[in-house]
């Protein structure tokens, strides 16, 4: 996604990473702030939660906690890892929607981590 410079000018020299979902702009962020975009006031816990967590990877990139650039595939990757644990995707059969509801995770990201989970496993050592 392309920066938005209008909301990129309002930061001056401040460094700031908009944070993407779903082809939208769902937060930006800061080394010292976090704003989501009005949109998510009425979104699901879970895509609040999981926009939370991909603002949580941008801090750490602002930190130098992990390497940058910010990017937004390795945003959505880190928050899957954040909020979904790793032996939930390890099991053959997963009934989505509770694991979904119970992890506050949006049911997209769960089956997105479960398909990667089981095509790695599938790979050849």
């Amino acid at each position: 996604m392309e920066r938005d410079p209008d909301l990129a000018a309002q930061f001056g020299d401040i460094p700031a990473e908009l944070v993407y979902y779903r082809g939208r702009l769902a937060a930006t962020v800061t080394p010292t702030t976090f704003d989501f975009a009005e949109w998510l006031d009425d979104a699901p816990a879970a895509e609040r939660a999981f926009v939370l967590s991909m603002g949580v990877y941008a801090r750490a990139v602002f930190a130098g906690t992990l390497p940058g650039p910010y990017n937004g595939t390795f945003a959505r990757f880190f928050a899957r890892r954040a909020l979904i644990p790793g032996e939930l995707l390890e099991r053959e059969a997963l009934d989505f929607d509770r694991a979904a509801e119970a992890l506050t995770v949006p049911l997209r990201e769960l089956h997105a981590a479960w398909v990667a989970e089981q095509l790695r496993e599938d790979e050849p050592d």
